[in-house]
């Protein structure tokens, strides 16, 4: 498609300066996006359930992704650190 090619001005997120006047194609843009990091995260008070921290991407203004409230991800290792208190207070040694 011709329209996804063409070249156009269009301000993009960097790590350097925070916005950057560039031109370039939308399939450019997208392939642009796509190289940054995209992760969220949540700290919790355990005791009271206060939110003490929350990340929800890299630039809510640039990318309107909440990766905490909408990424769906697998939980991959942050299961782990539960599992190791359990073990320890288990006294389970790490060398079992």
């Amino acid at each position: 498609k011709y329209y996804l090619n063409k070249k156009y001005r269009m301000k993009v997120f960097t790590w350097h300066g925070g916005e950057k006047e560039v031109l370039m194609s939308p399939m450019d843009s997208l392939a642009y996006y796509k190289r940054l990091l995209h992760a969220g995260f949540m700290a919790m008070n355990p005791l009271n359930g206060q939110v003490k921290a929350w990340l929800g991407g890299t630039n809510f203004k640039y990318i309107k992704d909440d990766h905490v409230k909408q990424g769906k991800r697998q939980p991959a290792s942050t299961f782990k650190p539960f599992v190791y208190v359990a073990a320890i207070d288990q006294e389970y040694s790490p060398c079992c």
